[in-house]
């Protein structure tokens, strides 16, 4: 069997296994219902992109909060070589056919994401044509620049073992690539970015792939990849419960378990039951700040008729995805050896949904008042 034959055969294993996975969540009925109607829709607001870009992107915001998006959504990725454990042992010495694997599975890899790019550029296009009047040769210039980027980032994920030089390594790269692009000249940056991409391809084909300094790092690479995809999709699904088991440790919040109410009853103390397991869930917590964080984020940049649809969304979503968290508390098994009444449950779901969906709704709120009177002053 020969590199390319093998990197053919894992490719098929793994669209199989992600397509199983899809099943798993997802009946086919559901899918194509959701998805006729999202290509449509995707197809109506694109065209309608063109004709109403104010809609959709306020000509107040800088072209350089977009570039910080872009860049942002690029950091994610891998240049990936479909490599497994097992390789270890019966790959390792055959090197002809692991660097015919290793570059099969770069150079799809490399195609994967200068197709990501492409549909990434095609969404955000109405944008810079319209608003920022960007010609067709500075799109180009952005569109080889961003690539370039890309590169750099999947190359450094694998050649850079220790934690703290990416931490270091990364916001550099980051930092110097947008001012190049925010105040060099497109075709000036669009040449340096050429050249940079080619060096990349040349070091990854000539270098990367025939050593295996990195072998290790690209099984655990190959392994996050392949659980990405799974949790993406398992994360999606109501029905799949996604809690892991890990070993126990000193809470953050209420380490001591102090009260949170004077006054001792049985709601009080069902209540604060529940805020205590909400806040000492780490999963919980961060779900909870990620809505603020994307709502807050999405209503900064809409316009302003959408900012208010936003606004309203969130509230009826944070309600259900509160109750749902109670209705899993309830179920826990500590519920079965001491069960709570229903009345006394609904009350305190009354109360529980009080404290944590009112700070938010205002703090929400103040954010689309505040950016709405920006809009109509500007």
């Amino acid at each position: 069997m020969s590199g390319k034959q093998l990197f053919k055969k894992r490719l098929v294993k793994e669209w199989k296994s992600q397509w199983k996975v899809i099943r798993s969540v997802l009946d086919w009925t559901i899918a194509v219902y959701l998805a006729i109607p999202a290509i449509i829709a995707a197809v109506v607001i694109y065209t309608s992109a063109w004709k109403n870009d104010h809609l959709y992107w306020s000509e107040g915001i800088p072209f350089f909060v977009l570039l910080l998006i872009i860049l942002f959504l690029l950091l994610l990725g891998n240049f990936r070589t479909y490599l497994e454990e097992a390789d270890l042992i019966f790959l390792l010495q055959r090197k002809q056919l692991l660097y015919q694997l290793k570059l099969y599975g770069f150079l799809y890899s490399a195609f994967q994401a200068i197709i990501g790019v492409v549909f990434l550029f095609i969404a955000i296009l109405p944008i810079l044509i319209t608003i920022y009047k960007f010609s067709i040769v500075a799109t180009v210039m952005l569109f080889i620049a961003v690539c370039a980027f890309h590169f750099l980032c999947l190359t450094l994920k694998k050649i850079i073992r220790r934690r703290l030089y990416k931490w270091l390594v990364f916001p550099l790269c980051f930092i110097l690539t947008f001012l190049l692009i925010l105040f060099a000249n497109p075709i000036a940056y669009g040449i340096v970015s050429i050249i940079g991409i080619s060096y990349l391809i040349y070091y990854q084909i000539t270098q990367l792939t025939k050593q295996n300094h990195w072998f290790l790092k690209e099984i655990e690479i190959e392994g996050e990849e392949r659980r990405r995809y799974t949790e993406l999709i398992l994360n999606l699904s109501m029905e799949v419960e996604k809690d892991t088991t890990k070993q126990r440790r000193k809470p953050i919040l209420f380490r001591h378990s102090g009260r949170i109410f004077r006054k001792r009853n049985n709601e009080n103390g069902l209540l604060e039951l529940y805020l205590k397991a909400f806040l000492r869930k780490k999963s919980y917590v961060f779900t909870y700040y990620q809505l603020l964080a994307v709502t807050c984020t999405a209503i900064i940049l809409l316009p302003l008729w959408i900012k208010w649809i936003v606004f309203i969304c969130f509230i009826f979503f944070v309600r259900s995805w509160l109750h749902s968290l109670y209705i899993k508390m309830i179920k826990s098994p500590f519920f079965s050896i001491v069960p709570v009444k229903k009345e006394l449950s609904d009350s305190v779901w009354l109360r529980f949904k009080k404290v944590l969906t009112i700070p938010a709704v205002i703090f929400i709120g103040s954010v689309t008042v505040l950016t709405s009177i920006f809009s109509l002053i500007y």
